[in-house]
């Protein structure tokens, strides 16, 4: 599995805006029902305890283990956020993995 180039350069692209503003603790749940991470990931992601931390964590999975189904499916979540500034960088992250500024 690997994400497009496009993809790969957008999670690159809003890496320091991915681990201030994805809500990890509200989605990672989510996360395992759609199969995006596993049960196991899930778990070792639970243990760490800083926020930005775990956003690492969530972003390293993303950017070496999973494909662009994933991605998508990872943007569509945020979407769900009652936070505005969530559905944002959602709609950010695939502006910019599909080229549009």
């Amino acid at each position: 599995m690997a994400l497009s180039s496009n993809i790969h350069a957008a999670m690159e692209k809003n890496a320091e805006e991915f681990l201030r503003k994805v809500p990890i603790d509200e989605i990672l749940n989510k996360l395992r029902f759609r199969h995006i991470l596993s049960p196991v990931q899930v778990n070792n992601i639970k243990k760490i305890d800083n926020q930005a931390d775990k956003n690492t964590e969530l972003y390293d999975i993303l950017l070496s283990e999973r494909n662009d189904e994933d991605f998508y499916k990872f943007c569509d979540l945020l979407k769900e956020s009652n936070v505005r500034a969530v559905k944002r960088f959602a709609d950010k992250l695939r502006l910019d993995s599909q080229g549009i500024e």
